[in-house]
């Protein structure tokens, strides 16, 4: 899983919090970090490759990805499910290993904290 951060003009991390919408913006740094994490995704061929449906249960955390000299409606969504390691990022289902899902996730909840 590949992000263009020459392209992107902002990440913004979204999650529920004690039922509430938190919307918070990467820092630089931690979008680079990101970046190099979601290199590690690998493509999930059982999902993608099978035809079949899925109904999942709200993210734990999504990140919009804004680019430069684009539109809102041309943003990208990266969602994750911490539960199952799942990552979905331009319709494309992607498998996030374990070591990994932890570095992620510890990036992104210290954006709770904010």
């Amino acid at each position: 899983l590949w992000i263009d951060l020459e392209r992107v003009n902002s990440m913004m991390l979204t999650f529920v919090d004690n039922d509430e919408n938190i919307e918070r913006y990467m820092s630089h740094n931690d979008q680079m970090s990101f970046q190099e994490l979601m290199y590690k995704a690998e493509y999930d061929t059982a999902w993608n490759d099978s035809g079949i449906m899925v109904k999942m249960v709200v993210p734990e955390y999504t990140v919009v990805i804004g680019y430069k000299n684009s539109t809102d409606d041309q943003n990208d969504w990266l969602m994750m499910w911490r539960e199952n390691n799942k990552v979905k990022f331009k319709n494309t289902w992607y498998i996030m290993p374990y070591d990994t899902k932890d570095e992620v996730v510890t990036l992104l909840e210290k954006y709770r904290e904010y």
